[in-house]
């Protein structure tokens, strides 16, 4: 590995955290952001790793500091508001992840319209309307499987869990590998299918 190369200590460290080698990884990506110290995404990581690793208060500090920094970088509202989940602050969990949709350009109607399920019904109506918004194919096109594993998966809703994670594996989705280590994926533990997609990723 190139040993001033930002980007390659950036896509290691990556690789090792979503194999749960989180001790591996931390160094990494503090390396990669010492090389690109203005670079967002290279400070990001960092917190991301935390996040992953169950570093939770860390990971809300380190994504504090960063929106601070960086107020238009749209991952450390993402994950700071996943942290805030973990931690059952779910007013804070809204209020970054609203923003991440807002830097994500998906248009003041549908604000308003997540604000009135929050309003409406808290977390589990926001995260419902979520579902709906992506599964009509509105928000973040490039991710969309794995966003709608992931809200289907703090729901806790299984079977639309499942079908999304197999739908991302049959699409070759980098993303879905993340529920090897997301906490929000614990719940299928002992669900064959899960274990069957991570098998076909090489995960298990």
């Amino acid at each position: 590995m190139a040993p001033n190369y930002a980007t390659a200590y950036q896509w290691y460290g990556e690789m090792l955290y979503t194999r749960g080698r989180f001790e591996e990884a931390e160094p990494v990506v503090k390396r990669a952001a010492e090389l690109d110290p203005l670079s967002p995404i290279m400070q990001s990581e960092i917190g991301v790793v935390m996040y992953y690793a169950g570093k939770t208060d860390a990971a809300i500090a380190h994504f504090a500091k960063q929106k601070s920094e960086y107020p238009d970088f749209a991952q450390n509202y993402l994950f700071s508001s996943w942290a805030y989940e973990q931690k059952n602050m779910p007013n804070d969990m809204f209020n970054d992840e609203i923003e991440f949709w807002r830097l994500n350009n998906v248009g003041e109607r549908i604000l308003n319209e997540m604000r009135l399920a929050y309003q409406g019904g808290g977390r589990a109506s926001f995260l419902r309307y979520l579902a709906e918004m992506l599964e009509t194919g509105s928000g973040d096109k490039y991710f969309r499987e794995y966003r709608l594993v992931h809200v289907f998966g703090r729901l806790r809703d299984r079977q639309n869990t499942l079908k999304w994670i197999e739908k991302g594996v049959q699409k070759r989705s980098a993303a879905v590998t993340k529920i090897f280590i997301d906490p929000n994926f614990k719940f299928l533990k002992d669900e064959p299918r899960y274990l069957a997609a991570l098998e076909k990723m090489n995960l298990r």
